[in-house]
């Protein structure tokens, strides 16, 4: 049985924590998708502050329903300007095809915290001290 080519995998919307990846079915209709697989993985797990990989998982391997050609990454603690690589492979029912060429995408950079102990003295009627 002939296995089915990978399938294209676009990356959509991205936000410091979130991912939105898509794929397009593969054009062979002779066989019957079952499943996909998609693998996203940290690309450089040492870029990470060591806080931030405590308790993270550095791979992540999801089986989502054929029908289904995206995924919605978004509570899966990644990690903010973070590269991460995905694949996608795809079951069907006579078996597994080959994974798709890794894309790498970079999470955004989260916005800034806002700044802690600040305190104000007014120091006359048109001039504070911060």
């Amino acid at each position: 049985a002939q296995v089915p080519q990978p399938p294209k995998v676009p990356i959509r919307a991205l936000t410091a924590t979130s991912a939105n990846l898509t794929w397009s079915c593969p054009l062979e209709k002779n066989y019957t998708v079952t499943s996909y697989s998609v693998n996203v993985t940290v690309k450089d797990p040492s870029s990470i502050d060591a806080d931030c990989v405590h308790g993270q998982n550095v791979s992540y391997y999801i089986t989502i329903p054929g029908y289904q050609r995206y995924i919605q990454l978004k509570d899966m603690s990644l990690v903010p300007f973070t590269s991460y690589s995905f694949e996608v492979l795809v079951n069907t029912l006579e078996g597994k095809g080959v994974h798709s060429t890794p894309r790498l995408f970079t999470t955004l950079q989260a916005p800034p915290t806002s700044p802690l102990n600040i305190n104000a003295s007014v120091l006359s009627y048109s001039s504070l001290l911060v």
